[in-house]
């Protein structure tokens, strides 16, 4: 992985065959800021066919090229919170390429919500907030505090199989609340 446009690093995690997780992570230093641009356009340009192609590549030469492939992008700001996206990578699509490129660009609108944690603007037990890119578009999945986990009634319903990414069915915790803690999405965007 030398030739990674930025640096690279391999972690592993359990599951019979879980998703190559590409995550970009970015230290959260500044508050709320407007991001015009592309916000991620300078990483495409450390390479010659940019962060996508080599990501691409470098799921293409997988051991087991049809797991699946996702991009985390994480905007955190250590041991306060994290702000993270993911978006679907097929490495035999140049349309799921295009598609990232697009998730990548639109990622200033993460940075800009990750700013608006870190100010203060948005609750302050907010400790993981995560968005998902979908139809040209980053849309809320859930959020969790110390105490409890949000999940907006659009992820609900899209969700991936937990079968795919654990190797297991999710566990179901049986908390006797029957009431259950939604968020609604902005449909603006």
């Amino acid at each position: 992985m030398a030739d990674a446009p930025i640096p690279v690093e391999e972690k592993h995690a359990w599951a019979d065959l879980p998703p190559i997780i590409w995550m970009l992570s970015i230290p959260v230093t500044w508050g709320a800021v407007k991001f015009a641009g592309s916000f991620l356009g300078r990483l495409g340009e450390a390479a010659p066919d940019g962060l996508v192609g080599w990501i691409k590549r470098a799921a293409q030469a997988a051991k087991q090229p049809a797991r699946e492939n996702l991009v985390e992008i994480r905007f955190d700001q250590k041991g306060s919170f994290a702000i993270l996206g993911f978006a679907a990578l097929d490495p035999r699509s140049d349309t799921s390429a295009a598609d990232l490129q697009k998730a990548l660009d639109a990622a200033g609108l993460l940075a800009e919500f990750a700013g608006s944690v870190a100010a203060g603007q948005q609750p302050a037990q907010l400790r993981q907030c995560a968005f998902q890119w979908d139809n040209d578009r980053w849309r809320l999945a859930w959020w969790a505090t110390d105490d409890e986990v949000y999940v907006t009634p659009w992820f609900s319903q899209n969700y991936p199989d937990p079968q795919r990414f654990l190797g297991r069915p999710l566990l179901q915790a049986d908390t006797g609340d029957d009431e259950a803690h939604l968020m609604q999405p902005d449909t603006n965007g």
